[in-house]
């Protein structure tokens, strides 16, 4: 199994976090570490095997909170599988399927078996006294599996909101974190924390929830053209906690073959809440491949709301009937070809034996042309004048 770690001292470095909270099950995220001597996250025994048997490997996301009171503290998120290890320059990149999450119901005895199992490979810990420290150990590791004891742990929702519970009293989640480098300008810009988990089905009856499959390394959702949708959005928004008045949008940008079926915007005016944004696949698509993301816009002013900055990819096909229907077209107009071209009166007797033995190679003709003539206007497009 393979453990990647994530820390963060900056609110540009929270946004990984959030995006392995937010992608829905099967998504991927990707996550990078550097290799080089100085200041490594990559233990060089290790390299061989990360890119090298990577493929398909377990792996556990974990962030570390570089501020605990006794030391790094560490917060197990999710599970999912490797899909890729690739090394470019002087960092390794890992993309991760993402699967459940995970979250320990005894969060220090989890930490102490964390630390006797993978302190001996090079696990992160505060640095001489300085959480700032970037040399302070290996973010990616090889070790046995700790979370045999599936008790232990809390699981999918359940784990998802211990998370976030335990996250949002984090130094790096407070509103303004501690940061190594910083201008006047950014002391002067305050920052507030989203927690988000997005589900994706089909509208209907039983709420048929949308998986993605992997393509070229990178998780896609298959919609199906002009059938309708929906997000779930999850959060958690801590300043309400602070007080109620504190409010954020949450805009829903849609690609071009995507249409809302109502307000693209999102009200956070609880601490808590689930929210549906309905949508829809345009019948006719100027593409087969499209996508969504979110902006996130804080009402109070002179705040900057950190949200998951992942974009969800869509690909979209025809229903089953689509192609049911293709196939009945296709075989009607072949036979009103072979039909009006046909001599029949030349045909004696006139038996369905006869007409196949006369007419098979004018009925594959046929059959040949009308698919011809599908895969030219597939090939054309439909433009709507």
């Amino acid at each position: 199994m393979f453990y990647l770690f994530n820390s963060a001292y900056r609110a540009l470095y929270t946004r990984n976090v959030l995006n392995t909270l937010f992608i829905p099950k099967g998504g991927t995220n990707e996550y990078r570490y550097r290799t080089r001597a100085a200041g490594a996250n990559i233990a060089p025994d290790s390299h061989g095997d990360f890119i090298n048997e990577a493929s398909g490997e377990e792996v556990v996301i974990t962030f570390i909170d570089r501020f605990g009171k006794t030391g790094y503290v560490y917060h197990p998120l999710r599970r999912g599988r490797l899909v890729t290890c690739r090394e470019e320059q002087d960092r390794l990149y890992f993309r991760v399927n993402l699967d459940q999450f995970v979250y320990p119901r005894d969060f220090a005895a989890f930490n102490e078996i964390l630390k006797r199992s993978l302190g001996p490979k090079g696990l992160p810990r505060l640095t001489n006294d300085d959480p700032f420290n970037a040399n302070d150990g290996y973010y990616a590791i090889k070790a046995g599996n700790i979370f045999t004891q599936a008790n232990d742990f809390h699981w999918g929702q359940d784990a998802w909101q211990s998370a976030v519970e335990n996250l949002r009293k984090t130094q790096a989640f407070a509103e303004r974190a501690p940061r190594a480098e910083s201008s006047q300008e950014e002391d002067d810009a305050h920052r507030e924390f989203l927690f988000v988990r997005c589900d994706i089905s089909q509208e209907s009856t039983q709420k048929k929830a949308v998986t993605p499959t992997l393509r070229k390394g990178l998780a896609v959702f298959d919609l199906l053209r002009g059938a309708r949708y929906e997000f779930l959005l999850s959060y958690r928004y801590p300043p309400q906690l602070e007080n109620t008045s504190y409010t954020a949008i949450v805009e829903a940008e849609f690609g071009e073959n995507l249409r809302a079926l109502g307000s693209t915007s999102i009200n956070i005016d609880s601490y808590s809440n689930s929210v549906s944004l309905p949508f829809a696949t345009k019948r006719h698509l100027e593409d087969n491949k499209d996508g969504i993301s979110f902006k996130f816009i804080s009402n109070r002013s002179k705040y900057e709301l950190i949200g998951p900055d992942s974009r969800l990819l869509f690909r979209f096909k025809e229903a089953k009937s689509f192609w049911i229907q293709l196939g009945i077209i296709l075989l009607l107009f072949t036979a009103l070809s072979v039909f009006i071209g046909a001599d029949l009166p030349q045909i004696s007797p006139l038996t369905i034996c006869n007409v196949v033995k006369v007419l098979w190679l004018k009925v594959l003709a046929g059959f040949l042309q009308a698919a011809v003539l599908f895969w030219m206007f597939r090939l054309v497009g439909k433009k709507v004048l």
